[in-house]
């Protein structure tokens, strides 16, 4: 089966396609390889993400109450021609393209606080030679985040030159990238298509396939743990009002949600009544909250 058709089979029955993460995983699949004695290559998750671009600068506080996602490219770019380009220039007439990141050109930094400032480095570079050096002498390499900075950054460029904006290969099922594996020379984007990542049954190591190629699969099984977390409320409020119930209940959703944590239940007890003072006199009146 095809890539494509290979991750739509791994989702329907199982979890996604496979994750390799680490060395350990990577022999696992070997041994396993070898054992059902597979000759082809055997797709897995990784792929080539033609539109998963992002800013070298990631720290997302630096993006509250604006975009990543501001990105004036030039008509029909990207395009990922000979499928080797993974970074983004600025062109003179102010608009992005895609080329590949060993070209060496100008590029610009960012001195980011909470106004922008852009600086012009006329030095030939590659993209990841003047990331290192914005980051060592400045900020970053350049991030645009709306319209205004967009302008600014107009006014430094005078050739053209690269920004922080770039892509990488991507876990099918949104795992963060920690460990490669990659065949000597590879990837190579032998053909505009290899944007799919294939495991060699023999050697473990990983190679980029056309898509649509023909292959075995790996699927990967994710059984979710699940954690029980016992909440007591101590509230003068009235715990046994429904109303009362969800609108703690929608603060806990809301709290769960902002923390990426999407798939959970929310259950309440019997309410039951708590003395602050539990030592009950006869002059004295006793203060009652309810507890849950």
């Amino acid at each position: 089966m095809s890539w494509t058709e290979a991750q739509a089979y791994c989702r329907k029955r199982f979890t996604d396609l496979a994750t390799i993460d680490n060395p350990t995983d990577n022999e696992r699949l070997l041994k396993l390889a070898k054992q059902k004695n597979i000759k082809g290559n055997i797709w897995i998750g990784f792929y080539d993400d033609l539109k998963r671009w992002k800013w070298s600068m990631d720290d997302e506080e630096f993006y509250l109450n604006s975009s990543a996602d501001f990105m004036p490219w030039l008509a029909n770019q990207p395009n990922n021609k000979n499928g080797n380009q993974f970074c983004a220039m600025f062109r003179i007439h102010f608009e992005l393209n895609d080329l590949p990141c060993h070209n060496t050109m100008h590029f610009i930094c960012s001195d980011a606080t909470s106004t922008q400032s852009y600086v012009l480095v006329e030095k030939e570079l590659t993209w990841p030679n003047a990331q290192a050096y914005c980051r060592k002498h400045h900020k970053d390499l350049a991030t645009i985040r709306n319209k205004e900075e967009y302008d600014k950054i107009k006014l430094a460029l005078k050739k053209p030159a690269w920004i922080g904006l770039y892509r990488e290969w991507a876990w099918s099922d949104k795992t963060q990238v920690t460990f490669v594996n990659w065949k000597t020379g590879e990837p190579n984007h032998g053909t505009s298509s290899e944007n799919c990542g294939a495991f060699s049954p023999t050697s473990g190591k990983w190679l980029d396939k056309p898509c649509e190629e023909k292959g075995t699969v790996f699927c990967t099984k994710v059984t979710p743990k699940q954690t029980t977390l016992k909440i007591k409320i101590r509230s003068t409020a009235d715990m046994n009002s429904k109303d009362v119930q969800q609108q703690i209940s929608n603060q806990l959703q809301a709290n769960m949600e902002s923390a990426r944590l999407t798939v959970f239940k929310i259950k309440w007890r019997n309410v039951q009544r708590y003395c602050e003072n539990q030592e009950k006199k006869p002059d004295r009146e006793v203060i009652c909250t309810d507890a849950v």
